[in-house]
């Protein structure tokens, strides 16, 4: 799974042969305030292509990803900072 996180916008590809929610979850957690984290809803736009909206978040920290469906029956996890100049970001297990 790759996600292109930037200007305040999520876009998540999952690979063509995956089968993927129609929604998934992704939470940004803030190392060490749990007041700033994100829970964002990523809906899907079309095949494997979904995206989500999450605002403004802190420069300079980094952040804690973690993706999943409602019934978090399997989740993909990675980490991003703001700052960084590649917005793709490989999720894992």
């Amino acid at each position: 799974v790759r996600m292109n996180i930037a200007d305040g916008n999520v876009e998540l590809q999952f690979a063509p042969q995956a089968i993927a929610p129609q929604q998934l979850r992704l939470v940004l957690s803030h190392p060490t305030k749990a007041e700033f984290d994100k829970h964002i809803l990523l809906l899907q736009e079309a095949d494997g292509i979904f995206r989500g909206n999450y605002g403004e978040v802190q420069e300079g920290v980094n952040w804690l990803l973690h993706l999943y469906p409602d019934d978090r029956e399997w989740g993909l996890q990675s980490r991003w900072s703001p700052s960084s100049s590649d917005n793709w970001i490989e999720l894992r297990p």
